[in-house]
């Protein structure tokens, strides 16, 4: 044997250490095995763990189990099992061992898990947790010897807490290995009681002891439900990061078992979808001491981690460029957090400083200034990245947090990134628009090598070690340099791209070969090729000094297979074919070798070379692939959220569509204005809607009715929401108010919470009250940042959703559900608004509005040719024309006069009405004149305003109202959420601010008899002259002229739902609260009906005697004043 003396550095002092260190741990604890068959074993044995242990340290021996567990592998199970038991059990100067370590084996092993849902117990890591204590279990059940071990740890005495701890774990793993369920239950709850952080002083030992528990209990089928995602909360810290690297890795072995117990409480578990793969950077360090195989799962509600490596990647399996866009709604609660991987970046923002994290592939982010902090997550943060003229933009809640402008296309990858022990779920993942799908991939165009990580060196150079980029006469060179130390060491390094290579593909480059200094050589997962003139050889690449099992850094196999390689001096050119699991290997246009990949085994391509004895230069690489699928659409992607997906689906098949730019303003025939106009300011791209107090409140409500499954998309941009302290939510939003009997309303809306003052996106179920107040039923909340975007409003039978989309994306994501009786959302139902308390502000322009529904009537399409069809049917009813300046009150017998007698006075224009209210009570003046009920009938009056002096905003104000009386003749059971409409009333108000608002409404009843009042437009007119309602074919007729004006107007429509019949009419005058005074001259009145119907009982007969209300109390601000309160006379005729 040759030995050699070189000098060594301050780096390579550990490396030699620890090698030095297992040598001779290694020789010491073989002599125990060495003389277990020997006549003078217990002798020899007693003295060397005797020796041993004072040597070294109890402590030392029992976590260095590796080696010594090596050593027994060559003995039969006898032999093992006696060996075993000395070393665990409690003799020879130690007491009871459980202690262990994580560790792969020697050989091959797994680099990659099954796709397939399996047991825990056909893990690979299985097999990587080497602990005797739980071997000697094992091989005690395979022996028969289960009973006996038992006696002996349940006859032993521990002395001290350590040992009587160690015990207990026994004994648990014993009841483990007897499947005793009970017992089982018993230890894990008696265990798990208390809390335990990994900043306490003997956390190491706890959390191994607890591990190896429940690692046994769940790989054994017997007792795996046992355990439960409960368990895990005894675990503070668990998801953080430990600088002590042997509980490190403990901690994500546990956190397997947590993702492990938590996907397998969903319900139709399974793998991702092959369209996706899972990979992790793998290095040296995260290869040889252990760490756990990347795993995704898929479930009903997502995609779930189930356990990670280092940095983990869910990754579409195809490359993308051009001009796309990526979105994913993540988990983001404390100790999950995933990021959006596009083009080779992700991005993550940060909460205290003002700037975004930027990663790639290898270890090592470098970070980004942005304008601001985020604001705190919550439970689930949407990300998003789009793709648009070779500017790519990330967004993390809609904030912008990264633009980048590179033009790179070394990584066109899109997925998901997390670390290791970071909680993933994805909920949703979409990828949207036409992309590319290139060629070939020019791997090194990225002079800052996305996609690529170095193995050995992961902690300089932003990951990538000694390699770099370098231009050579215009060419992009990857280069690592040759060290000058310890010259044939065999100082292993490599480069790698960390996707792996899972398609059939061709890789080709160049490389530099000089014959001295010169050679670098391919490698696919952790074997190198070896090129040299005589042939090649396999290297298998090792984890240097974090190696722990026997395998040398010279290690090689000659490829009996190889032909002699054509290696030239200068530059060679190289290709890899894959092709299924068979790799072929070129050399200047020549196969020169041919090696196998198995399942289990990665894939990665890189580049490997011994720094020591060469430097290693490639240009001209490239990268073509069997990715010729396009991008399926969203509806057929697996990652996409099902229920998304399915509204969809359903809105493109809904019948009837309307759409509207605000740039062209507010049609008064399709909206009215509520409240203040003069916050809304018309921009060329929208209308801009401005709130500064309370009072400034302004809402553009929809006329026509919604009925049937719909869908209502708004769109807003250049929201601004002030930074005021809170005094209520403050934002823009948009309401459906239903009519079915429970008035329920759906709110989504883009705001600052009330109590914490974030901003979010919400989605509300209230119900409106008959005061006009909202009652909240439950909400839902995401944290949102958006400044733009749209909000959506979905029915699909009984459930009503909340939908959101950022910016100028197409893909919208759910922010809630809830199951609503049904109903239409009838006129005015429909509204935008801003909300906002005392000395908040807010502004935003609303830029267009979509709407699908099953039925959309928005009453004015044909107003002229309706109008012509009401006054054609009209000639041919039956007439009844009371001309009141000729006729006055002579014929008694048809007119009923309601209020008092000297209120009203004829006149030779007329009966001139006066009704003058009081400070607390109005006066109403009533005439009404019944008919046999018909299904036709068509009433007007006209009439001279002579005064009218408002002196109350909302409730029982100055009024002159016309009403036609309805009765339902249905004969169908009326349904637990309709309402049966009694009455139709058209009223013109009187403001204190001296505008004239007209009213059409309706006044209905539900089942239990409760007076429901349904408006169905608000619009500001002039001075009426004329007011009109007409029922045809089930349908009602709102319509006015202005006084001195000739043009009839059609302002609302209704469709009756059940068979309705009008029998009376009625006009009336109020003076309203507050000394309100109307004067007013009714000058003629005309009825025509149609053929009389006969009477028939309905159904469902609501009740009819409604308790009187008082009159002082405030109204619905959209009601009006109730004519039943005033007219005694009205209710003979119900």
């Amino acid at each position: 044997m040759r030995f050699e003396t070189h000098s060594v550095d301050s780096k390579s002092l550990p490396q030699i250490a620890c090698r030095l260190f297992a040598c001779v741990a290694a020789f010491l604890l073989g002599v125990n095995v060495c003389f277990a068959d020997s006549p003078l074993a217990d002798e020899f044995v007693e003295d060397d763990a005797v020796s041993l242990n004072l040597l070294f340290g109890e402590k030392t021996l029992q976590t260095n189990v590796v080696q010594y567990l090596a050593k027994l592998e060559d003995l039969d199970p006898a032999q093992r099992h006696e060996e075993l038991s000395k070393w665990v059990l409690p003799g020879n100067g130690h007491g009871l061992r459980i202690e262990g370590s994580i560790a792969r084996p020697a050989g091959t092993t797994s680099d990659v898990a099954a796709k397939d849902w399996i047991p825990l117990s056909e893990y690979p890591e299985s097999q990587w947790i080497r602990c005797p204590a739980r071997e000697l279990i094992h091989l005690s059940v395979e022996l028969g010897l289960r009973s006996e071990l038992k006696k002996q740890v349940s006859e032993w005495k521990p002395s001290g807490d350590d040992q009587l701890q160690a015990k207990e774990v026994m004994v648990t793993l014993l009841a483990i290995a007897e499947s005793d369920r009970n017992n089982v239950r018993q230890h894990l709850i008696e265990r798990f009681a208390k809390n335990r952080h990994w900043q306490d002083p003997n956390a190491a030992d706890l959390w191994w002891a607890d591990l190896i528990i429940l690692w046994a209990t769940a790989e054994n089928p017997a007792t795996t439900d046992l355990v439960i995602e409960d368990l895990f909360g005894a675990f503070s810290g668990l998801r953080d990061y430990i600088p002590d690297a042997d509980l490190d890795v403990t901690a994500d072995y546990l956190c397997l078992l947590l993702g492990y117990c938590s996907a397998r409480s969903h319900e139709s578990i399974g793998s991702v979808p092959d369209s996706f793969d899972v990979f992790s950077r793998v290095d040296a360090s995260s290869h040889g001491r252990g760490n756990v195989l990347p795993r995704f799962a898929m479930h009903d509600q997502g995609v779930e981690k189930v356990s990670g490596h280092e940095l983990d990647y869910l990754v579409y399996r195809d490359p993308l460029l051009g001009d796309f866009e990526a979105v994913a709604e993540v988990s983001t609660y404390q100790g999950a957090f995933s990021e959006l991987l596009f083009g080779g970046i992700a991005v993550s923002p940060s909460s205290s400083r003002p700037v975004s994290s930027v990663g790639s592939f290898a270890k090592g982010n470098w970070e980004v200034s942005v304008e601001k902090p985020i604001e705190p997550l919550g439970g689930e943060s949407l990300l998003r990245a789009s793709s648009s003229d070779g500017q790519v933009e990330y967004f993390f809640n809609g904030r912008r947090t990264l633009s980048d402008s590179t033009r790179n296309g070394s990584a066109p990858w899109v997925g998901i990134r997390g670390w290791r022990r970071s909680k993933g779920h994805i909920s949703d993942l979409r990828i949207t628009g036409r992309p590319g799908t290139p060629p070939t991939i020019d791997l090194l165009s990225d002079e800052s090598l996305r996609g690529w990580a170095s193995y050995y060196d992961a902690e300089s150079n932003n990951g990538l070690g000694s390699w770099n980029i370098q231009e050579d006469g215009g060419v992009s060179t990857l280069v690592s340099g040759r060290t000058s130390d310890l010259f044939g060491s065999h100082e292993e390094e490599c480069l790698y791209y960390v996707r792996p290579i899972v398609w059939d593909a061709r890789i080709e480059y160049e490389f530099l070969h000089d014959g001295i200094a010169g050679a670098v050589f391919p490698c696919v997962g952790r074997k190198a090729f070896l090129i040299d003139s005589s042939g090649v050889s396999l290297h298998q690449i090792t984890d240097g000094m974090h190696q722990q099992t026997p395998l040398r850094p010279d290690n090689s196999m000659v490829l009996e297979s190889s032909a002699k390689p054509n290696l030239m001096d200068g530059w060679n050119r190289v290709a890899l074919h894959f092709k299924g699991n068979r790799v072929v290997l070129l050399l200047n246009g020549k196969a020169i070798a041919e090696q196998q990949v198995s399942d289990n085994e990665s894939r990665t391509f890189g580049f490997f070379h011994y720094r020591d004895q060469t430097r290693a230069v490639v240009r001209h690489l490239r990268l073509s692939g069997d990715w010729h699928d396009p991008l399926p659409e969203v509806s057929e992607q697996k990652l996409a959220s099902n229920l998304v997906k399915e509204l969809e689906a359903v809105a493109e098949s809904l019948p009837q569509h309307f759409e509207h730019d605000f740039g062209k303003g507010i049609p008064d025939d399709v909206f009215e204005v509520d409240g203040r106009e003069d916050r809304l300011l018309q921009l060329s791209d929208g209308i801009h809607m401005v709130r500064a107090m309370p009072s400034d409140k302004a809402a553009i409500r929809l006329s026509g009715t919604i009925d049937g499954d719909f869908e209502i998309t708004y769109g807003f941009k250049d929201l601004q929401i002030g930074d005021e302290e809170p005094t209520w939510h403050c934002g823009l939003g948009m309401t459906v108010q239903l009519d079915n009997g429970n008035r329920d309303c759906l709110d989504v809306c883009i705001r600052r919470d009330r109590l914490n003052g974030l901003p979010d996106i919400a989605f509300v179920h209230n119900k409106k009250n008959l005061g006009g107040g909202y009652k909240w039923v439950r909400g839902w909340t995401r944290r949102e940042l958006s400044t733009s975007g749209r909000l959506r409003l979905v029915r699909r039978g009984g459930t009503i959703h909340g939908l959101f989309a950022q910016g100028d994306s197409s893909q919208f994501h759910l922010v809630g559900s809830t199951e609503i009786p049904l109903g239409p959302i009838p006129p005015l139902g429909f509204y935008n608004y801003s909300v906002g308390g005392k000395g908040m502000s807010v502004r935003g322009t609303w830029t267009d509005l979509t709407i699908r529904a099953e039925t959309i009537d928005l009453q004015f399409a044909d107003a002229a040719g309706t109008l012509e069809e009401l006054n054609r049917a009209r000639r041919d009813m039956h007439a009844l024309d009371v001309d009141l300046s000729k006729q006055g009150l002579l014929n008694g017998d048809w007119i009923v006069v309601d209020g008092p007698g000297d209120s009203i006075a004829e006149t030779s224009d007329g009966l001139l009405f006066t009704a003058l209210g009081g400070i607390d009570t109005p006066e109403r003046i009533a005439i009404l004149k019944t008919f046999p009920q018909t299904l036709q009938a068509d009433f007007q009056s006209e009439f001279s305003i002579m005064k009218a002096v408002g002196n109350r905003e909302r409730g029982m104000t100055t009024e002159a109202v016309i009403g036609l009386h309805l009765s339902d003749i249905g004969t169908e059971e009326v349904g637990p959420t309709e309402t049966i409409v009694t009455e139709a009333t058209l009223i013109v108000r009187y403001k204190p601010d001296g505008r004239i608002e007209l009213r059409p409404r309706l006044v209905a009843r539900n089942r239990d008899g409760k007076t429901v009042y349904q408006p169905l437009r608000e619009l500001t007119i002039d001075m009426p002259g004329q007011l009109r309602i007409a029922l045809k074919d089930q349908t009602l007729y709102y319509l006015y002229r202005a006084d001195g004006s000739e043009e009839e107007k059609l302002v609302a429509t209704h469709q009756l739902k059940r068979e309705t019949v009008a029998t009376r009419a009625e006009t009336w005058f109020i003076g309203g609260l507050n000394n309100g005074e109307m004067r007013a001259v009714l000058e003629k009145m005309s009825i025509h009906t149609g053929p009389a119907t006969p009477a028939m009982t309905p159904t469902v007969n609501p009740r009819t005697q409604i308790p009187v209300q008082d009159v002082t109390a405030g109204n619905p601000a959209q009601d009006g004043v109730p004519s039943r309160i005033y007219n005694s006379i009205r209710n003979l005729f119900r």
